[in-house]
């Protein structure tokens, strides 16, 4: 499942976590792995800026979070 971080105009950072790709697979049909990212990425706000791709063990818990330092989005 691919997360992906992203700046928000107003200077606040979110978080998009899309479905397992066999999940989308069953709607659309086959994709290739860059296909599902494309599909994702279309769920982000195109004011969106600073789009990171979160590693794939990344989990959405206090230990672990996005900021914003010297304008980019930095996860920790």
């Amino acid at each position: 499942m691919m997360k992906f971080a992203y700046k928000r105009p107003d200077g606040g950072v979110c978080i998009l976590s899309a479905a397992p790709k066999g999940k989308i697979e069953q709607v659309l049909g086959t994709m290739s792995d860059a296909d599902y990212e494309a599909h994702i990425l279309k769920g982000i706000p195109s004011d969106a800026t600073d789009i990171v791709r979160l590693p794939d063990d990344w989990k959405d818990t206090p230990a672990q979070f996005c900021r914003i330092v010297d304008g980019k989005v930095v996860t920790d």
